[in-house]
């Protein structure tokens, strides 16, 4: 991902349930390799009590949704696209 504002509010995806190696049928030096590995695609962002307190919190957490909003449609395009 090179958006900067997701980099700024989800640091990476989630590496819980990560691959160690790339899956069969790509290059192990495919270039998107280490996206291949993620069995999930999960960015998370944690919000205090302090961002929901905050005068302007309706405006700061729906930009931070609004980052997530190409993830989410790359993957229902995705997702789409397997089920036809």
């Amino acid at each position: 991902m090179d958006n900067k504002d997701f980099k700024k509010y989800y640091t990476e995806l989630d590496q819980e349930h990560r691959l160690k190696n790339v899956p069969q049928g790509f290059e192990k030096e495919d270039p998107m390799g280490e996206y291949l590995k993620l069995k999930s695609f999960i960015g998370v962002h944690n919000i205090t009590n302090k961002d929901l307190s905050d005068k302007n919190a309706v405006k700061n957490i729906s930009k931070i949704f609004e980052t997530a909003k190409p993830l989410n449609d790359f993957l229902d395009t995705s997702i789409s696209n397997l089920k036809n």
